[in-house]
């Protein structure tokens, strides 16, 4: 479903993606593992059409040409950005930020539908709806988060580092609920650092290091192997 080929992302005479191959298979859910300044959210705001990619990057989802479209373009066509460090809207009410989320949906018997199931996800949020965000902790603005990228009605999720900041906790009650999110039938494409918690829930992965890919297989795989183990897991 989404095939990304030859992606290069270059900022100024730096080159933070270079020439980057991977897929997302329909169903999957799949971790791109990296440390900081990996290329990570490069490579998602590349997706999301937040930065351009360079000549000859190609990027398609559900079999269109994406490489060169617009954000909205690219929500509209189901890919949905929930990007690092939750950017919410501190000051608006938890309400007001997940209705933006739906801002390309004209139907409002449909929004309220939305808001149903991302409530069912995350029924904590319900008796905060009309909480500002910033009012919230680290865990519920993440919710709140991914709750807004969900009101888009994505055929796929990227999920660009949920766990940073929380505590362990709250990162397994995020996780699980992402691998829920996948298991209705979303696809999800997951940047993380905390590769064994990514792992457990992903079906394949990737690892990214200064902007190449230079490693992928499946997660069972990927768990067992000795330099995602020592790089990633301190083993």
């Amino acid at each position: 479903m989404l095939n990304v080929r030859d992606l290069t992302v270059s900022y100024g005479s730096f080159q933070a993606a270079r020439e980057i191959n991977f897929e997302v298979r329909e169903g999957e859910l799949v971790v791109l593992l990296g440390a900081n300044g990996a290329g990570k959210t490069t490579v998602f705001r590349a997706l999301s059409g937040l930065t351009r990619a360079g000549a000859g990057s190609r990027i398609e989802f559900a079999g269109r040409d994406l490489s060169s479209a617009t954000p909205r373009a690219i929500v509209d066509a189901g890919m949905s950005h929930c990007p690092e460090g939750r950017k919410l809207f501190p000051a608006l009410s938890v309400l007001t930020n997940l209705r933006l989320g739906a801002y390309r949906c004209p139907d409002r018997a449909d929004i309220d539908r939305r808001l149903e199931r991302v409530m069912a996800l995350f029924p904590t949020l319900s008796t905060r709806t009309g909480d500002p965000a910033g009012a919230l902790s680290g865990g519920q603005q993440q919710m709140v988060a991914i709750g807004r990228a969900l009101m888009a009605e994505p055929r796929i999720l990227l999920l660009d580092e949920p766990s940073v900041s929380l505590a362990p906790k709250v990162v397994r009650q995020v996780l699980e609920t992402v691998a829920a999110i996948n298991r209705a039938g979303t696809m999800v494409l997951l940047a993380e650092q905390n590769a064994y918690a990514a792992l457990e829930i992903a079906q394949r992965g990737y690892v990214l290091e200064n902007g190449r890919i230079v490693l992928d297989g499946a997660a069972a795989d990927l768990m067992q192997h000795d330099e995602v183990r020592r790089a990633y897991m301190g083993a």
